[in-house]
């Protein structure tokens, strides 16, 4: 009987090596998507805030021409500023103030982008989240 055992190795010992390798896998696949997921929104957060100043400083150089104009110069110029964001998937609005501390206006610029990570479905639902970003600038008139 004792000799049966001498042409088995490892006693089993490959199978407890191979879950605990699955289970160790599991943990560091979820910690690197998790650093590409989190570096995906913050880039996308800082380029949707850089836009949302550019508008704000070309409604502060330009001025409040027309109150009911619906603001296509800055609407375009955000787009374009939102550099690796698809510009029909930005959405931005413009909203004018009259301030009477300082005699101007405030611009108000706001743009928001959807974003939907790799593991969406199982975290935030179908649909993502959306990050918004705005900015306000006082308009001297």
């Amino acid at each position: 009987m004792r000799n049966s055992r001498i042409g088995r190795r490892g006693d089993g010992r490959r199978g407890a090596q191979m879950v605990e390798f699955a289970l160790t896998f599991m943990i560091f696949l979820v910690l690197v998507l998790g650093i590409f997921e989190g570096g995906r929104l913050v880039w996308t957060y800082s380029t949707l805030s850089h836009a949302v100043r550019q508008g704000s400083r070309l409604a502060v150089v330009h001025g409040k021409r027309n109150p009911y104009s619906d603001n296509d110069p800055i609407t375009a110029a955000v787009r374009a500023q939102a550099i690796g964001l698809p510009a029909s998937d930005v959405t931005v609005s413009t909203v004018w103030a009259d301030s009477t501390k300082r005699g101007g206006s405030i611009v108000t610029v706001t743009a928001s982008y959807p974003i939907t990570f790799v593991a969406s479905p199982l975290v935030f639902g179908s649909n993502g989240i959306r990050l918004t970003a705005t900015s306000r600038a006082t308009v001297a008139d």
